[in-house]
């Protein structure tokens, strides 16, 4: 596994392997020319679908308006040449970015390969966009289970990766700083640097960028998962809001929800603290949550879940399907 250009450029036989491109949403024309037409495209993003007049309203925006940084008027500029090419009653497909964007574009060229997609949700967006060729295939993880002991407490009791300058995160961690808990947000650490980070974790916190977005951040639960950590996740449903219980992503959530604790946005902080308080009700609930996020992990291990899904594209090769994985 490596970038695309790290193929091209040192792999002798790249452009005759197979190719697995995760977050194929940022692919542009010129990165399709390079892959060769076998490759399959691994979505790790929401996706959206716009009828052809906000596509275009939501293109000319993030193309003119001086707000915007060179990367989102080139997404302006995408978004409005796929919406300008499409008939009145088409829809263009994107990805759901940020509220000032909207979403990006995905290239045209995507709807010519296979995708692999982790929400069920989005395969149906793809579909009803004429983008017909998904396949639905769950978001692993490769690292062991880190198993805590009994009602951990780390230095840190709440923490976030990614998105110190988003309001809506903003808000939550300020709220948990003012009834005195130790909380924070990280974002610029990557490999063995985040890893550290989390295991002085407590909880880790997945709370949404912003209010276009409905479906659970998969990767971020994983992350947080790995290391052993309580988890308590903003949902899709918020029940006061009948459009969005519309288009979030329950058949996902409920993947995740023996070892996720999925709340709505207002009471993010309440819950979260309340796993921490010292009585017997929260250290049984975590107690619980911490077995659960371990088998989680041992059921969510990639090797298991990529060699199906290749069998059914490629039911010729028999890719071995691992009969137990087990870490001593």
């Amino acid at each position: 596994m490596g970038s695309a250009s790290e193929c091209l450029e040192v792999v002798p036989d790249c452009i005759h392997r197979q190719h697995l491109v995760l977050n194929a949403n940022l692919m542009n024309s010129t990165w399709a020319r390079l892959l060769p037409p076998t490759a399959i495209l691994v979505n790790l993003e929401q996706l959206v679908a716009y009828p052809l007049s906000q596509a275009i309203a939501a293109g000319y925006l993030a193309a003119t308006d001086s707000r915007g940084d060179a990367n989102v008027v080139i997404s302006g500029r995408a978004n409005l040449k796929a919406a300008l090419a499409l008939l009145p009653d088409d829809k263009v497909l994107g990805v759901s970015v940020d509220d000032y964007r909207g979403f990006v574009a995905l290239t045209p060229e995507s709807a010519k390969y296979p995708w692999l997609e982790y929400s069920y949700r989005n395969a149906d967006v793809a579909k009803e966009a004429d983008q017909p060729c998904n396949y639905i295939k769950p978001i692993g993880i490769s690292t062991k289970p880190v198993h805590r002991i009994g009602t951990f407490r780390g230095e840190i009791d709440f923490l976030h990766i990614g998105g110190v300058d988003v309001p809506r995160r903003a808000h939550v961690y300020s709220m948990l700083k003012h009834a005195g808990w130790y909380a924070g947000i990280a974002e610029g650490y990557f490999s063995e640097a985040r890893d550290r980070v989390l295991r002085r974790t407590t909880v880790g916190l997945n709370i949404h960028r912003h209010n276009n977005r409905h479906i659970a951040e998969v990767i971020r639960l994983l992350t947080y998962a790995a290391h052993g950590m309580l988890i308590v996740s903003e949902c899709g449903d918020d029940s006061d809001d009948i459009f969005r219980s519309k288009i979030d992503d329950k058949l996902l959530e409920m993947e995740f929800q023996a070892a996720v604790l999925f709340v709505s946005y207002r009471k993010i902080a309440k819950c979260a603290a309340a796993l921490l308080q010292p009585d017997t009700r929260a250290a049984n609930a975590t107690e619980r949550l911490v077995r659960n996020t371990a088998k989680l992990v041992s059921a969510r291990q990639e090797a298991a879940l990529l060699a199906p899904t290749l069998n059914a594209l490629f039911p010729l090769c028999r890719f071995a399907v691992p009969a137990s994985l087990s870490w001593a």
